[in-house]
């Protein structure tokens, strides 16, 4: 019932929040080359995929070469609108779609990425399928550092429904892909889905037991998150979404990777002994600048949403033009909220955090909140920090499950917008 209480509360505070993205105004430019050096973060989205899988809620389309060729391109003009503004990004995420799903362009974009930016790390997703030798070599020349490799399960009859079996691998394959990349990278994240429909608890522990087996470096498990749009999908292909397993199921994971993993976010774990960035840069980052079509930037206070429409963007930057669309200024107050549900996602919060950017401590600027944290179980404070306990940490799962699924809603109201003929 008290998850069902916090799903709901959580769904709302996210719906206001996309609710109040509007066309941007004349002062975000402005804005954004005053925050220029505060925002060491790009994030470069390539929102193209060989499949697409009836859950994923990203913004993404079937790869057509000829638009891909075009993106790709608008996307280093509109990486040098931003050099110009006065940005030196030293971190490089590359998300998805599936960045890999054109080598060549990929490399153009990083070889340009770098020569235009103190980039000192670098991060990429893919899928399991472009794990060969060669194609790792490639990605360690480039410089990459952290591989996040989209797995999400290791049931062969769950990729079927998934419709990821034929395009990336069955789960022999997949580890074998897996072992090949692992000791390439400083980190090797596998991401993992779980409360999928028709995932049971046996599933659950054989994945468990052979990433276990296994070890890459780094392991995120995901809550399915799934949007309006893709339960329909769903259901006619992999079978009724429900929350009902979610909890068990995650205590069961953090039961299990215990073993050989230390949490480093409540979904992110890193091998024992090893570090490793979080595989949500929005923890690690307090500002980011999203470039590419469907990208989200968030730099002091100010939420950016660039063009979901790709000939949109591409029209925008050969305009000179970022592909920023839409925006919000959040209040002081949101502020603040939001770097806690951030903050405590990677599970501790040191009260020098808040005193350093407020001159106020935690219970001076958060009073009613923690006071109802506490009472729930949720944190525990004590004289240098505020930390998740066992049970805050699937609450703070749902308040960002429901944080994505916000997002993802949003994500397929704006690509039902445009007029796009791709996709």
């Amino acid at each position: 019932m008290l998850g069902h209480i916090i799903s709901l509360y959580s769904r709302c505070y996210i719906r206001q929040h996309m609710a109040q993205l509007q066309p941007v105004g004349e002062h975000f430019k402005h804005h954004l080359m005053q925050s220029a050096n505060d925002t060491l973060l790009l994030y470069v989205h390539i929102p193209f995929c060989e499949s697409l899988c009836p859950y994923c809620n990203f913004h993404r389309f079937k790869y057509q070469q000829d638009i891909a060729i075009y993106y790709f391109s608008a996307l280093q003009k509109e990486l040098r609108i931003y050099r110009d503004m006065g940005f030196k990004f030293t971190e490089l995420y590359v998300g998805g779609g599936t960045p890999t799903i054109n080598p060549k362009l990929l490399t153009e974009l990083i070889e340009t990425t770098t020569r235009l930016f103190p980039i000192t790390r670098i991060s990429i997703e893919t899928n399991p399928n472009f794990l060969s030798i060669s194609n790792i070599n490639l990605l360690t020349q480039l410089g990459v550092n952290r591989l996040s490799v989209g797995v999400q399960s290791l049931q062969d009859s769950l990729l079927q429904k998934m419709g990821r079996l034929v395009p990336y691998g069955d789960s022999q394959t997949i580890m074998h892909n897996l072992e090949l990349a692992i000791p390439e990278f400083d980190t090797l994240n596998v991401d993992m889905i779980f409360n999928l429909p028709g995932q049971t608890e046996q599933h659950l522990l054989t994945d468990l037991e052979s990433l276990n087996t296994l070890k890459p470096t780094q392991i995120s498990w995901y809550p399915l998150m799934p949007s309006n749009e893709t339960k329909v999908l769903m259901d006619e292909s992999m079978g009724q979404f429900s929350f009902r397993n979610e909890s068990k199921f995650y205590q069961l994971i953090d039961k299990e990777m215990n073993a050989h993993y230390q949490m480093s976010s409540a979904w992110c774990f890193n091998l024992k002994q090893q570090q490793g960035h979080i595989d949500e840069y929005v923890v690690d980052h307090e500002n980011y600048l999203g470039t590419g079509s469907g990208s989200f930037s968030y730099i002091n206070g100010l939420l950016l949403s660039s063009s979901f429409s790709i000939e949109d963007y591409i029209t925008r930057v050969n305009q000179r033009i970022t592909g920023i669309t839409s925006m919000q200024t959040m209040m002081p107050k949101e502020i603040i909220q939001y770097q806690l549900l951030m903050r405590l996602f990677g599970l501790r919060v040191p009260h020098r955090y808040w005193i350093d950017r407020y001159h106020k401590s935690p219970q001076q600027l958060f009073k009613m909140e923690l006071t109802l944290l506490r009472l729930m179980g949720a944190i525990e404070i004590d004289q240098t920090e505020i930390r998740l306990t066992r049970y805050g940490r699937y609450i703070w799962v749902v308040f960002m499950r429901e944080f994505f699924m916000g997002v993802n809603n949003y994500r397929a109201q704006m690509r039902h917008s445009t007029q796009d003929s791709i996709g």
